[in-house]
């Protein structure tokens, strides 16, 4: 879990300097704390606090809070939980944009930059569906940018198909494998790196 805290000064129009905020791969229960300031002396009741933009491979829990009231020279929280998702691309930059509106129809925005950053671990997942005839989606992770090779064997060993045989960045990849040409029976894919290596089974039934 990742927690970004931010300051919002309703009606201010100073420019807050953007830092780049990383989010973990692929994670889930990230929070926002965006603490919203009156600095008026009137109170301020029903302020609405909305996601305006963010990236496709973010996920939020909710992309509106309502603020029921903020006391003048006083502030409070709104708070959001969202999830990255795991094909969110490594590296690449994206933008959450909040947008503040009070009751007098205000409005102030408040944009952060983010960043996902590179897995920490290798991972294979089973591939789906299966059983499976003729087609199935093998994905896997890896951490790093390196050569990755992904074979498809039959039960006595035999390699019958060569998926990637190619340098990968890090990050999430998928890959189709149609097995139209086999007889049915139990496979095994095996994924291996420079100093790692899964196998998994799968089931081709026609």
């Amino acid at each position: 879990m990742n927690k970004i805290f931010l300051f919002v000064i309703i009606f201010s129009m100073c420019s807050l300097a953007q830092t780049i905020y990383e989010l973990p791969f692929a994670s889930q229960g990230n929070e926002i704390e965006l603490t919203i300031a009156n600095t008026s002396d009137i109170p301020l009741q029903n302020v609405k606090v909305d996601v305006e933009k963010t990236p496709a491979w973010i996920n939020f829990n909710n992309c509106q809070t309502i603020i029921s009231k903020i006391d003048g020279h006083n502030e409070t929280i709104a708070l959001f939980e969202f999830s990255v998702d795991r094909k969110a691309p490594v590296g690449e930059a994206g933008t959450i944009l909040f947008k503040v509106k009070s009751p007098l129809e205000d409005e102030l925005y408040k944009e952060i930059n983010v960043v996902v950053a590179k897995p920490t671990t290798y991972e294979l997942s089973q591939n789906y569906p299966n059983p499976f005839n003729p087609a199935t989606k093998i994905e896997f992770i890896i951490p790093n940018d390196e050569k990755v090779t992904l074979k498809v064997y039959d039960i006595l060993g035999r390699e019958v198909k060569t998926l990637v045989n190619d340098f990968l960045e890090a990050g999430h990849h998928e890959i189709m494998f149609n097995a139209d040409q086999l007889a049915s029976g139990t496979y095994i894919y095996r994924l291996n790196f420079v100093s790692y290596q899964q196998i998994k089974k799968m089931m081709l039934v026609k």
